[in-house]
Formats: structure tokens, C-alpha cells, sequence
């Protein structure tokens, strides 16, 4: 669940402005820092079936505790967070490993305060773009909807290129591996809700971390 945990010094906002952190940058960094040790080729290949003899001992070998065991596999950290192995409900192969939680999120019903939403959504992914490259190194990709040179996904459905400056993602940053084959892309994507664009009504951007097979892994998943 959401905490109400400072990550990282923030602007100064309207008290109409409700923003929440998934998990403080402290934990954050460590699961960062675990993740990029991990065998990824075991990762994308996916967890033994529960019941098996080898479930317990390859969730002990990440110290995850298994939490959910329907279709797609969570996991509790030994940081205290959930990890969902997404493997489009059929277990394995795993498609994509994230935070249960997405590590930002703002929104306001108020109209005059919708573009400090946005606002406020672009400087947190600035800065977790800093907190990420401190762990996975050089960028290969950041910018904005409506850039010219937005890349195109490696495979379907890591993320959809945006027709318009205001469509999602909003903000892309992008690690592709340097760590062999098998080694994750890394997003940080920021999306902002349509409505937010709208003369009336609220706002409201959310920031999110994926880890997704490259696409040799996936074409072989």
C-alpha cells in the first residue's frame, strides 16, 4: 500500500495537490541495487509451478516470500516491498517485473490546479531518472510525447508511441541492457490521465518502473 513517505525534496505545492510515494528512495535504491544482480535469464523463463519442489528454493534464491499464486506470481521483497511477476495470466514466461505500487502518484479535483499536477509529475520523473541511472548507468532514451525521435517499442507492448505532445507515456526514460542478452529494458514512465486536459475537472499523473525482457528473450518467450 501507499505510504505517505517523502521521497525526495518536492516542490512546493497547493494543499489541493495530493501526491504519494510507493516507497521511500532509500528503499528504492536497494531493490534497484538487488534487482540488477538477479539471473535474468531465470527471471524471463519464470518461477516452477507452486507445489513443485524447486518453488520455495528459486523464491528463497531472491529472498522473495511468495504472496499471491493465481496466474501471475507476487512476491514480498526483504525490503518490505510486493514484486509482480507479470506473465499474462499463464505463469510463465514472465513478460514484465514490476512494483506493485506505482512509486508516484498525483492528482487534485481542483481546475486551476491541473497543471501543477502535470508539473509536478514531469520534475518527479526528472528526478527518478537521476535516482535509476545512479544504479543502471546511461540512458538510452529520455524525453517527451511528441518528440521526433520517440523510439519505437522493441516488442509490442513494452509501451504504445504517442500520437500527440498529451499522449502517454507523457515522459519515457529508457535503459536498455548492458548486462548480456538477457538483462531487463529498463522504463520509467510517466502518464497523465486524459481527463486532465479536459476545461473541467481534476488531474491526475502517475510514475511507474517495468523491467521487460529484451527483445531476444522475449521473441523466445
Amino acid at each position: 500500500m501507499f505510504g505517505v513517505v517523502l521521497l525526495v525534496p518536492e516542490m512546493k505545492r497547493s494543499s489541493s495537490v495530493q501526491v504519494e510515494f510507493g516507497m521511500s528512495s532509500e528503499s528504492l535504491l536497494l531493490e534497484l541495487e538487488d534487482l540488477a544482480r538477479v539471473g535474468w535469464a531465470d527471471i524471463w523463463k519464470g518461477p516452477p509451478l507452486p507445489g513443485h519442489p524447486g518453488f520455495d528454493e528459486w523464491c528463497a534464491r531472491y529472498e522473495w516470500k511468495p504472496q499471491t499464486v493465481e496466474r501471475d506470481l507476487k512476491v514480498l521483497t526483504r525490503h518490505g516491498n510486493v514484486i509482480k511477476l507479470a506473465a499474462n495470466g499463464h505463469w510463465d514466461p514472465v513478460v514484465s517485473l514490476k512494483f506493485f505500487d506505482p512509486q508516484w502518484r498525483a492528482e487534485t479535483s481542483v481546475v486551476e490546479e491541473k497543471m501543477a499536477v502535470v508539473e509536478e509529475g514531469v520534475a518527479a520523473w526528472q528526478r527518478y531518472t537521476e535516482l535509476v541511472s545512479g544504479v543502471w548507468g546511461e540512458l538510452t532514451w529520455s524525453g517527451a510525447a511528441g518528440d521526433s525521435d520517440f523510439p519505437e517499442s522493441p516488442v509490442d507492448g513494452f509501451w504504445w508511441k504517442p500520437e500527440t505532445a498529451k499522449g502517454n507515456p507523457f515522459r519515457l526514460s529508457l535503459w536498455e541492457p548492458s548486462r548480456g542478452v538477457d538483462g531487463p529494458v529498463v522504463l520509467l514512465t510517466l502518464g497523465v490521465a486524459g481527463f486532465t486536459w479536459d476545461a473541467e475537472g481534476g488531474a491526475a499523473s502517475v510514475l511507474k518502473i517495468a523491467f521487460c525482457p529484451p527483445a531476444e528473450a522475449a521473441s523466445r518467450g
